[in-house]
Order: C-alpha cells, then sequence, then structure tokens
C-alpha cells in the first residue's frame, strides 16, 4: 500500500550529488537516481513504520542520499569487475539509524525492489544493468 506524501522527486535535489559543473557525471547523476528510487521505495513499504519510529520525510531522504553517496566506490568496484553485485550492508543503515532494530534495518534494507539477499546475511545486493 503505497503511502502518501512527497515523492523522492521533490525531497532530493541533484545539487546533492555535485557542488560544480564538473562534478557533473554520469556516476553522480546514477546515485541521484538511485537515492530517489530508494526514498520512494522505503517510503512505500515502510512509510507508516517509519512515522512511528519518527523518522521524517526530510530524514529518509538525507538518508537516501547518504547510503547512494556511501555507494559510490562500490559501484566503482563493480563497474571496474572487480566485484559483481553492487551492494549496501546492515551496517550502513545501522550507522545512520543506530536506534533501529535489527530486524527493521533488515526490512529497510529489503524494502529496495532491486534489492536481495547475497551471500552474507547483513548485506544486500543489487544487479547494475550496464548497456553498451
Amino acid at each position: 500500500m503505497k503511502e502518501e506524501g512527497r515523492s523522492g522527486l521533490s525531497m532530493i535535489k541533484p545539487t546533492s550529488f555535485y557542488s560544480s559543473e564538473n562534478e557533473k557525471t554520469k556516476l553522480n547523476w546514477f546515485c541521484y537516481e538511485l537515492s530517489v528510487g530508494i526514498y520512494d521505495d522505503i517510503k512505500e513499504d515502510l512509510g507508516k513504520r517509519l512515522k512511528k519510529h519518527k523518522i521524517r520525510d526530510e530524514v529518509l531522504a538525507e538518508f537516501s542520499i547518504y547510503i547512494s553517496k556511501k555507494m559510490k566506490d562500490i559501484i566503482l568496484q563493480q563497474l571496474s569487475g572487480r566485484i559483481e553485485n553492487v551492494y549496501f550492508s546492515h551496517e550502513m543503515i545501522e550507522t545512520y539509524f543506530p536506534n533501529l532494530d535489527d530486524k527493521f534495518i533488515s526490512e529497510t534494507a529489503a524494502a529496495h525492489p532491486a534489492a536481495e539477499l547475497a551471500g552474507h546475511p547483513r548485506r544486500r545486493r543489487i544487479k547494475m544493468e550496464t548497456g553498451s
């Protein structure tokens, strides 16, 4: 059931990912789009529960930006062939929201539809499609 409220596009601005013209790169744009997707997916799946934990839309937007920026090096590793899948870990979420319990953190990580369980139970992976 979709939680009413603001969308990721209205909450997250592309300027969160660059401070100058030379930082307007495909990778930064990808991270922007990823953060919007993370925001929207978590909001849709867990919006009411986020409110119970007193996590406002603004905080969720900041978290989505944080996660996508933290994933930048992981994305580069995948693009260079050093790792097979892009992932975000349980620890990334726990660092940002230390007062959430493990179950809610796992549900938050799984809220993004591209996330699936990887070999480690506290890690999610996102398959990246690269087109030519």
